[in-house]
């Protein structure tokens, strides 16, 4: 083994989320509004490790109280195997 981390993307240490990127969308004809916003995942050296889209679909998009789903783009299988570790 060459002592380098396999999967970097694992050390993700925080997220920065861009505010102005926020945004009511949807996914096309016929489906709900969502929020999308966009995000980007640093390590603990403020490295840029990857980045994205984030969707969220809430119970109601006019006044939301539960988040029914979470979901990405670019960057699913990142998010996955860092909060499996």
């Amino acid at each position: 083994m060459n002592g380098k981390n396999k999967n970097p993307k694992s050390k993700i240490s925080y997220i920065k989320y861009d505010w102005t990127s926020f945004e009511v969308s949807s996914s096309g004809a016929f489906t709900k509004k969502l929020y999308s916003m966009n995000i980007n995942l640093y390590d603990s050296n403020n490295e840029k490790i990857n980045g994205g889209k984030i969707i969220i679909i809430p119970d109601d998009i006019e006044n939301p109280t539960k988040i029914n789903e979470l979901a990405t783009n670019n960057f699913d299988k990142d998010i996955e195997e860092t909060t499996n570790d």
